[in-house]
């Protein structure tokens, strides 16, 4: 009898430790590769948003940037590796300005690099200066790890710009007083009479003003819950950032104020200031509540063009507008010495906004990532954070985060 209790006690420690191992396993995040360098884009029609389009061009790319952009298409001998992308429309890659924060834990970092890029993003501008976001941004410049051109910075603030790749600061518009907090800010659009908003625009004219106005994020905040959970992107993310994290912060950025009304100041003023010369540019807010890292740059342009921008100025103010605000030299721009930061278009998304989705292709420091593989990546990624263990797991550690600070969200202004 003894001898058969001893068999099932090694048969239970058995079971329990493939249990622990495969739990362990679970939780060990996905492994990706880098896109080795690319040589050569040729067929191919260029657009500089606003600016000018070269049809029949081949790009030369080396060391990460376009060593140069010639007319027609070269003897195939003399490109070492390459790729006839005939017919296909060119255009600088996204430049994120507003990314809050990114996620102190490195596998949501890697995530949120993987995800900027299939939205297209190749550049983004994180108000964290922490020493992870450093590193993360270093392994990122070495290619030891798929994502954007990180460029960080200190808080948001009015005033002295912060160590950003020697950008100056943009502005902050907001018809409350400086200080305040979103909730604040929201009910000051709310109240926004025309008297208020010719004052706006007059203020922010005369000063040359700069603006991300976040038009997505806000939105965000007027559609019911069915309707954020359907938004493109949003399915990726992690559960316990759709469940626990994004509802708590919604409720605190609205703050009994009425998002419609304060949107639709919001949008008349952005295209007042538009027409009025003042410089808008494209920030998703990343990662306010259901705004997600890539698509959410996405959806800022489509607000945009909505808002009353033509898609080609949509477009410029997130790619040559934004960089020229970074003072990062050609970044946003496709010409001969510029950064090869780049997106492959079956379809030309500056005539028609459904273009968006005929995306084929990433260049990022010349590493170009066919669309599909970053698609695979996406969903690498969602089957690991939808695992038992991790999903279970995470939200508990997400709930607990609430309980911790008395159920109060960070306000991520």
């Amino acid at each position: 009898m003894t001898g058969w209790l001893r068999r099932l006690a090694r048969l239970a420690a058995l079971l329990i430790a493939f249990f622990v191992v495969r739990t362990a396993l679970s939780l060990w995040p996905p492994s990706l590769q880098v896109a080795p360098d690319w040589y050569a884009l040729t067929g191919v029609t260029v657009i500089n948003p606003g600016r000018q389009r070269y049809a029949d061009q081949t790009l030369i790319l080396r060391g990460g940037r376009i060593e140069s952009m010639r007319a027609g298409v070269p003897e195939t001998s003399l490109l070492p590796r390459w790729r006839v992308f005939k017919g296909r429309f060119v255009l600088p890659g996204v430049v994120d300005l507003d990314a809050r924060r990114l996620p102190s834990i490195a596998h949501l970092q890697r995530m949120f690099g993987v995800y900027f890029l299939f939205g297209g993003v190749t550049t983004v501008r994180v108000f964290d200066g922490s020493e992870n976001v450093v590193a993360l941004q270093r392994r990122i410049d070495a290619g030891e790890i798929p994502g954007p051109r990180l460029i960080t910075c200190s808080r948001m603030l009015e005033g002295a710009p912060p160590p950003c790749g020697g950008a100056h600061l943009l502005s902050a518009l907001s018809p409350a007083p400086p200080g305040e907090r979103v909730s604040e800010r929201l009910r000051g659009w709310e109240r926004l009479d025309a008297a208020g908003l010719d004052g706006l625009v007059g203020s922010a004219s005369a000063q040359r003003s700069a603006l991300i106005p976040n038009l997505f994020r806000w939105h965000q905040l007027t559609v019911d819950d069915d309707a954020r959970a359907h938004t493109p992107g949003v399915e990726f993310m992690p559960r316990f950032y759709r469940e626990v994290t994004w509802p708590h912060e919604a409720a605190q950025l609205a703050g009994g104020a009425d998002p419609s009304r304060a949107v639709q100041a919001m949008e008349q003023a952005v295209r007042r200031l538009h027409d009025a010369g003042v410089s808008i540019h494209v920030g998703s807010a990343t990662p306010s509540p259901f705004v997600t890292p890539g698509i959410g740059a996405l959806q800022e342009i489509a607000r945009l063009a909505a808002a009353g921008f033509t898609l080609e100025d949509a477009w410029a103010a997130a790619t040559r507008s934004a960089g020229e605000a970074l003072g990062i030299p050609q970044l946003g721009v496709i010409e001969e010495g510029a950064p090869a930061d780049l997106l492959v278009f079956r379809q030309d998304p500056t005539q028609d906004p459904d273009a968006i989705l005929t995306l084929e292709a990433v260049v990022t420091q010349g590493r170009l990532y066919p669309h599909p593989l970053l698609g695979r990546y996406v969903l690498e990624y969602v089957r690991y954070t939808r695992g038992r263990a991790y999903e279970w797991l995470s939200m508990a550690v997400a709930r607990l985060g609430l309980w911790w600070s008395g159920a109060q969200a960070v306000d991520p202004s």
